[in-house]
């Protein structure tokens, strides 16, 4: 299920030159210092795409230029204590919390997007797409892959899906734009 994601994924973004592609190694550097395992599909898009953004949906990626978007340990542990009131609202577990879910992309525009925290499964997992404003989690068992799929097509029936694909990607905004990690939307 993941790789057909992928696959339709790679095909849509139809990036000619990626730039910023984390390799294997880069993965696994960071999955030892963090202690967990994360879903292979997102590191296999990002390997294969690069940095960039799904309209306004920038997914956090270990060899990126920006500070912003850049996903390393210490960034993570940041997130955590800037989602103390998160935390308290929401009543969800955040990494470095195991089991919690870790933030792995982010928009302009207060949504953030999480996958669970995980140290041995990454096939089969759950991620969680949040509205931070109104501290309104919606979890959902799919790749991020299918995710990123799925709201693009409006295939998420959901009234909250159909809103926030349209943040995503306005009318004119490409699927995928290829580019090193400046002008980030992940806060820092």
């Amino acid at each position: 299920m993941g790789k057909d994601y992928l696959n339709k994924i790679v095909k849509l973004a139809n990036v000619s030159h990626p730039v910023e592609r984390p390799t294997s190694n880069d993965w696994s550097k960071l999955e030892t210092r963090m202690g967990i395992s994360l879903p292979t599909d997102y590191k296999n898009v990002i390997s294969i795409i690069g940095h960039g953004h799904f309209g306004v949906l920038e997914l956090k990626n270990p060899v990126s230029s920006s500070k912003y978007s850049d996903f390393t340990y210490e960034s993570e542990i940041e997130y955590y204590n800037d989602l103390k009131t998160t935390r308290k609202e929401t009543g969800m577990s955040f990494y470095p919390n195991i089991p919690g879910y870790v933030l792995v992309g982010s928009t302009d525009y207060g949504r953030w997007l999480f996958c669970e925290a995980n140290t041995v499964n990454t096939a089969s997992y759950k991620i969680c797409w949040m509205d931070m404003e109104l501290y309104r989690p919606y979890i959902l068992t799919m790749s991020i892959c299918q995710f990123i799929h799925d709201m693009y097509y409006k295939l998420i029936m959901e009234k909250w899906a159909y809103e926030d694909r349209n943040i995503i990607w306005n009318n004119s905004d490409p699927f995928f734009e290829s580019f090193p990690g400046g002008g980030s939307s992940i806060p820092s």
